[in-house]
């Protein structure tokens, strides 16, 4: 019997790990953060980026139909817009 996966993300405040978004996805393999408030993740069972805010919504951003495991992510800010690869 296998046990399914929930992506979830954890938050470190210096002492304490707190679990700050789950059912995001299966698998969480890469976060990034855009400098506006965004953490975005990368999951691995369908492709696709979340995008999470600090008030806790979730929301899918992109969907790869060709690549179903993304296992990497980066951001950077450019002209004061944030985009991810």
């Amino acid at each position: 019997m296998s046990k399914l996966c929930i992506g979830k993300v954890y938050r470190f405040d210096g002492s304490s790990l707190k679990e700050a978004f789950t059912g995001i996805g299966q698998k969480v393999y890469g976060l990034a953060g855009s400098g506006s408030k965004n953490l975005f993740a990368a999951t691995g069972e369908n492709g696709s980026v979340y995008r999470l805010d600090v008030v806790g919504n979730i929301s899918t951003i992109i969907h790869v139909d060709t690549d179903t495991q993304l296992t990497s992510i980066g951001s950077f800010i450019f002209d004061n817009k944030p985009y991810i690869f």
